[in-house]
């Protein structure tokens, strides 16, 4: 099952702040993405490798910008140096765990951008 996490606030913030580095940060349950409480034993998994996304909002645009991949979340230095020099007041986050049949592919990967508009969902479409 995938994670992802969603911040809006009336300060900006660096995304590392949010994706990198808390102690339960998105990029650390990737690595570890065993505890799924309250669901199945069946729809957890041990790791999120399939892919990550961010997407958040600057203020000096009306179109949100968005940065993913295919690969982990935490072998992949350019997040780590985007995460480390964006600031916003509005992101969501994503590391992927795709479901049996579904492949690794960047347009499975959130998340998603339509317009001005920033979206995941958990499940098919």
């Amino acid at each position: 099952m995938c994670r992802w996490i969603t911040f809006i606030s009336t300060s900006d913030v660096l995304l590392s702040d949010i994706v990198l580095t808390p102690s339960n940060s998105l990029v650390d349950q990737s690595m570890d993405a065993s505890f799924h409480p309250g669901f199945a034993q069946r729809f957890n998994h041990v790791v999120n490798a399939d892919g990550f996304g961010v997407g958040w909002y600057c203020r000096h645009s009306t179109s949100p910008a968005v940065f993913k991949e295919t690969e982990p979340a935490w072998s992949n230095e350019n997040l780590r140096e985007i995460c480390q020099a964006t600031k916003t007041s509005c992101m969501i986050a994503h590391v992927r765990a795709a479901s049996p049949g579904m492949g690794v592919h960047l347009p499975n990967v959130h998340p998603f951008k339509a317009g001005r508009l920033l979206f995941c969902h958990n499940g098919a479409l």
